[in-house]
């Protein structure tokens, strides 16, 4: 595979991932693992928040790269890597929030405190709602 390709495909892997950057695939972050699933290092079901769905859409893509059915083979989640969970996802409603950045800057210090578990979020005017959806829910959610 040549570079140009081998990016291409590791940029469509990374945009399939759901970005949590939670290192439970054992890489140290979405793009990390894309590469791994890229070069053939990786099963494409490492991904708990990602969860089956995630498995699916990895596979179709790898399908057109490696001669195997990758989804039968690795249906699903690693149980090294945990299980699938529901994650939390944040809503902004535009017609409350005053701009005040608070919530980006909790959910920074939360990130850089690795502190992915708890729930801290600063909202002046409860425009910020978060709910804990599956990764099928937000496939499938309309707006």
């Amino acid at each position: 595979m040549k570079i140009k390709q081998a990016s291409e495909l590791i940029d469509r892997l990374e945009d399939l991932l759901p970005q949590t950057q939670c290192t439970k695939c054992g890489y140290p972050d979405c793009r990390g693992y894309a590469q791994a699933l890229a070069s053939g290092e990786a099963k494409p079901n490492r991904c708990p928040p990602g969860g089956v769905e995630g498995i699916v859409r990895l596979s179709a893509v790898l399908e057109s790269v490696y001669p195997q059915d990758a989804f039968v083979l690795n249906s699903t989640i690693d149980p090294e890597c945990g299980p699938e969970r529901p994650r939390p996802v944040a809503f902004i409603d535009p017609q409350k929030c005053i701009g005040c950045t608070l919530c980006i800057q909790a959910a920074l210090l939360m990130r850089l405190l690795a502190l992915r578990n708890k729930c801290i979020l600063f909202c002046l005017t409860g425009a910020l709602v978060v709910i804990f959806v599956s990764h099928h829910a937000l496939l499938t959610a309309s707006p």
